[in-house]
C-alpha cells in the first residue's frame, strides 16, 4: 500500500514528465521539495515543504501555509498568492495579489506584485523590484531599502512601515500606524488620525498632516518660507519647510497641509541639544535682590 508521501511524489512526478502542457494541481506536505517550470492551475503548500518556481513556471491560485516556503526567481508568475506563517522568496516574475498573513516572511528583491496586503505580525522586506499597491495592517512591519512603489503604499492599524531607500509614490498614514522615513525618495505623504512619523533623511516632496498626527523632522538648520512659521519646535502653517540631515545633505518639503490638532515637530540635531544644555549649566544663577 502506498504512503500519502508516495503518492504526492508520483503526481509531482508525472507533472514534471508532463511537459509544459500540463495544468493539474498539486499538494506538498511534510518535507516535500517541488520545482517546476510548467503552469498549474492551483497548489498548496503544508508543513515545511518547499516550492521553487523557474522561469517559465507558475501557479494560478497558490495557498501556502505552516512552515512551508516558495522561492519565485524571473520569469516566474503567480497569480493570487495566500501565505500563513512561511516563507517568500521573490527574486523575480510576478505575482498578481498577495496576502501575506500570521507572521509570514516576505522577502522582495526582484520582480513585480501588483497588490501586496501583509497582516498580522507579517515582515516584508523589499531591495528591489516593484510593486504597484500596498496596504498593511494589524502589526506587520514592510520595510523599503529600494526597489519602487509606483503608485501607493498604505499603513493601517499599528503597523510599521520604514523606507531607507527605493522609491514611494504615495505613503499614507491611517489609524495607529508609524512611518519612518530615513532615505529613498517618497512623493507625498499623508500622515492622518493617530499615526506617527519620523523623517530623518533621504527625500519627501510633500506632506499633509490632519487628525491627531504627529510629524517629526530630525535634522538641523531649519529655514522657513511660504506661511510657515517656527514657534519653539514646533512648525505652524503651511509652506516650504527645509534645512540639512545630519549627514550635510540639503532637503525641503511643501508642507500642504497641517491641522490644528496635528503636530509637526522640528526637532534640532542631538549634539546642538548637548551644547544647549551644557551652556545652561554654564550660566550661573542669579542671586534674588535682598
Amino acid at each position: 500500500m502506498k504512503t500519502k508521501r508516495a503518492i504526492v511524489a508520483g503526481v509531482l512526478t508525472a507533472l514534471l514528465i508532463g511537459g509544459g502542457t500540463a495544468r493539474a494541481g498539486f499538494i506538498l506536505r511534510n518535507d516535500d521539495q517541488f520545482t517546476t517550470s510548467v503552469l498549474h492551475d492551483q497548489g498548496t503548500l503544508w508543513d515545511r515543504s518547499r516550492l521553487s518556481i523557474l522561469s517559465g513556471g507558475g501557479v494560478n491560485v497558490l495557498h501556502a501555509y505552516g512552515d512551508s516556503t516558495v522561492d519565485m526567481s524571473a520569469g516566474a508568475s503567480v497569480g493570487s498568492l495566500y501565505a500563513a506563517n512561511d516563507r517568500v522568496n521573490i527574486s523575480g516574475g510576478s505575482v498578481g495579489i498577495f496576502y501575506a498573513y500570521n507572521r509570514c516572511a516576505v522577502t522582495i528583491s526582484g520582480g513585480s506584485v501588483g497588490i501586496l496586503r501583509p497582516e498580522h505580525n507579517s515582515t516584508i522586506d523589499i531591495s528591489d523590484g516593484q510593486a504597484d499597491q500596498i496596504e498593511t495592517f494589524d502589526t506587520s512591519v514592510l520595510s523599503v531599502s529600494g526597489g519602487r512603489v509606483n503608485q501607493y503604499l498604505t499603513a493601517c492599524d499599528s503597523s510599521t512601515v520604514n523606507v531607507s531607500g527605493g522609491m514611494v509614490g504615495d505613503l499614507r498614514g491611517y489609524d495607529s500606524s508609524f512611518v519612518n522615513i530615513s532615505g529613498g525618495w517618497v512623493s507625498g505623504l499623508s500622515a492622518e488620525q493617530t499615526s506617527t512619523a519620523d523623517i530623518s533623511g533621504g527625500s519627501l516632496n510633500g506632506l499633509r498632516a490632519l487628525g491627531y498626527t504627529t510629524v517629526t523632522f530630525h535634522a538641523r538648520d531649519y529655514r522657513v518660507e511660504g506661511g510657515l512659521s517656527l514657534i519653539g519646535d514646533r512648525v505652524v502653517g503651511t509652506g516650504i519647510l527645509s534645512g540639512e540631515w545630519f549627514d550635510g545633505t540639503p532637503w525641503a518639503v511643501n508642507i500642504w497641509g497641517n491641522a490644528s490638532e496635528a503636530r509637526i515637530w522640528a526637532v534640532p540635531e542631538p549634539a546642538t541639544l548637548g551644547l544647549l544644555a551644557l551652556g545652561g549649566l554654564a550660566i550661573p544663577r542669579r542671586r534674588p535682590a535682598p
